[in-house]
């Protein structure tokens, strides 16, 4: 009896290292940007797929066994998200469409963007943005010498001014085309800090999932590494150092976290 309470307890205090001793990841000195701040010379501790702490690291103390990846002159920005299997294949491309959807049938995540006339109205854009609906408009789908960019391209650029929520999401059958509809938002004339926007915390919420999207402590550790600012160039997304998916480093290079 008294040798199997001796192999209970030795079993215990075995479990109990292995719980207390699994390691944590940590981003040092990275500029950490996503839609709420951009923190230069910022720490990330990452613990069991998300973030545990956020700090600077002029305050870090580094946790017990925590493996610390060199983030000087790198960027650290929410990774990218693919569109739901279950998304409809023909965007809504006709004002009248997209405002019966909204404002009769109460859409909230509008799949496509008015290239079919241009809105002037004002109060049409803040009507959106009082709804809290969110476009996704797929530009790249249009040809940039075309009327229909040139029109959709006006209402964009007037629902990013207006703060109407633009997201930008990768299509399942071709997700790399996610950085042609960054060229083709930089074209229309959004900002690269609203095409980040788009790319990390509007996307997370057309998909209503509020782990993704920001870089705050308990969120999903699912993040992109790059070797440039992408606030200073859009372009810079495609600068890729390297992927973390729910707190591990991934073998590849693809900015897709779901």
């Amino acid at each position: 009896m008294k040798c199997h309470c001796w192999v209970l307890l030795l079993t215990a205090a075995l479990l109990g290292c292995t719980r207390g001793g699994v390691s944590k990841e940590a981003i040092v000195d990275a500029t950490s940007i996503d839609a709420k701040a951009v923190v230069p010379h910022s720490v990330l501790v990452i613990h069991d797929g998300r973030i545990a702490e956020t700090s600077l690291k002029a305050s870090f103390v580094p946790p017990d066994r925590c493996k610390k990846t060199d983030g000087r002159n790198k960027f650290v920005v929410p990774g990218f998200l693919r569109e739901p299997a279950d998304w409809p294949e023909t965007p809504l491309t006709k004002l009248e469409d997209i405002e019966t959807r909204v404002n009769v049938e109460g859409m909230k995540v509008v799949f496509g963007i008015a290239e079919d006339q241009r809105v002037g109205e004002d109060r049409w854009f803040s009507l959106m943005r009082q709804k809290s609906v969110v476009f996704v408009p797929r530009m790249s789908r249009l040809q940039p010498a075309s009327e229909g960019f040139r029109i959709a391209s006006h209402n964009l650029l007037k629902m990013a001014q207006s703060d109407v929520a633009i997201a930008a999401l990768a299509p399942r059958g071709d997700p790399e085309s996610i950085f042609r509809e960054f060229e083709a938002m930089a074209k229309a004339g959004m900002t690269p800090a609203q095409i980040l926007n788009a790319a990390t915390l509007n996307a997370a919420l057309a998909v209503n999932d509020d782990d993704y999207g920001l870089i705050l402590s308990g969120k999903r550790a699912s993040l992109l590494l790059l070797n440039a600012d992408p606030i200073q160039d859009s372009a810079n997304l495609r600068k890729i150092d390297r992927v973390m998916v729910n707190g591990n480093w991934a073998t590849t290079l693809s900015p897709f976290v779901n």
